[in-house]
Order: C-alpha cells, then structure tokens, then sequence
C-alpha cells in the first residue's frame, strides 16, 4: 500500500463533525467591545438590541444589515467584520438583519 492521503473530513473531539453555522454578532461598541447579541438567521426586528450595533463580525456568509425592521429601508451587505459601522453609515441604526441569498 502507498502512503498517500485519498480524503479529508472535519472532526471535533467528540468524534462527531461540528461544522459552525453562518452568524453575525452584533456589539453595542465599535472594535467589537460592549454587549454582543448574536444572530443566526434571519431576524426582522432585533428585539432588545434594534439601533444599538456599533460593530459587527461576521462568522460566515454574507449578511444584509437593514437599518428598518422587516429588512426595510437602506440595507447594506456585509460578508466580513465591520469594526466601526459608521464606515457604512449604520452606526446605531441597524434594526433588522438577515442572510444574503447567493
């Protein structure tokens, strides 16, 4: 037998494959500092957290930040971490969020 590699797959010390999900964690500071509230999917109203966002980052995909509940008004697209939302004009001002369809 050769000694060559012939595939690959994740593993986590339980022996299962812990893939994380896509999330974004929203932090009431810039340079993700403050009280953080995580989202894993869509979320049209950020209830307890709505115009609070500072900074954002980002653990996978890519996410609209909309700056209206039910992903209304402006939206901008995010697929990366955001240490000063003011750079996108949305510092205080993001009040729903959801996933980016590709």
């Amino acid at each position: 037998m050769s000694r060559r590699i012939v595939s690959v797959r994740p593993w986590s010390q339980g022996g299962g494959t812990a893939v994380p999900r896509a999330s974004v964690v929203l932090f009431d500071q810039p340079n993700f500092r403050g009280q953080s509230f995580r989202v894993d999917s869509q979320d049209p109203q950020l209830r307890g957290f709505v115009n609070r966002a500072r900074s954002v980052q980002v653990t996978g995909g890519s996410w609209d930040l909309c700056d209206r509940a039910n992903f209304g008004g402006r939206c901008v697209a995010v697929s990366g971490n955001v240490p000063d939302l003011s750079s996108l004009g949305l510092a205080g001002r993001v009040a729903s969020v959801r996933t980016r369809s590709r």
